[in-house]
């Protein structure tokens, strides 16, 4: 995808890393007319380091209407599922909300924003999608793209370019070895982070596993 290699060249400043990660990811994603299961991105960081604008990049390289495509649908914890008392119905509404969607396209892209704040119950309802499942209840979900937005890890993101910048290293020397694990055990002893507790535990183990696409976003500033 030439023109999203553009895009994230020219448009997204400071953030070789996710570039190179969802590149290669997006890329060879779509180039596969038979994927074994659905893309999925975890975008981390603190407010404002671009986690919503690349999700909105990926978006206008894949679909003619870019995020006001009828094939995007994105969720905000806060505002679509404000009550956790209607955490049963919530379940039910976002999971048909998901099947209908893929079933009328199977290229479907769905970006759920503030996954720290999400209750455990409703990324329990997400995961049966993103598994390497042939079809899930008759539809097939291996080509839709589901993208997750969190600040969790954010702190030690924004620690680890500091520490390069007071080293006097440059910023492209950061390497996804030097964010992974440590974003990992930040969100892992964060108790405030239902992200990755109970039911949700086991997907967040799954994006960070080898090969996981898990992306850091440091804030671009830290290290200009």
């Amino acid at each position: 995808m030439a023109s999203l290699k553009m895009d994230l060249e020219n448009k997204l400043f400071g953030q070789h890393l996710a570039s190179r990660i969802i590149l290669k990811a997006v890329s060879e994603f779509m180039s596969n007319d038979n994927p074994k299961k659905p893309l999925v991105l975890s975008l981390h960081g603190p407010s404002g380091t671009g986690k919503n604008f690349v999700s909105q990049l990926i978006a206008e390289n894949i679909y003619k209407e870019g995020m006001s495509s009828k094939f995007v649908h994105v969720f905000t914890s806060t505002l679509h599922f404000q009550n956790p008392r209607l955490l049963f119905l919530y379940k039910y509404q976002l999971q048909q909300w998901i099947k209908d969607s893929v079933s009328n396209c199977e290229r479907s892209m769905f970006i759920f924003d503030e996954m720290d704040k999400m209750d455990p119950g409703l990324i329990d309802s997400i995961q049966p999608y993103l598994e390497y499942y042939d079809k899930v209840v008759g539809v097939s979900y291996r080509k839709s793209i589901f993208i997750f937005l969190s600040n969790a890890g954010g702190e030690i993101i924004v620690q680890t370019a500091l520490d390069f910048w007071r080293a006097r290293r440059d910023r492209k020397e950061i390497d996804l070895k030097d964010l992974k694990t440590s974003v990992s055990l930040s969100i892992f002893n964060n108790h405030k982070s239902k992200w990755m507790y109970l039911q949700g535990f086991d997907l967040w183990q799954e994006l960070l596993k080898p090969g996981g696409l898990l992306c850091s976003l440091p804030p671009s500033g830290v290290l200009a």
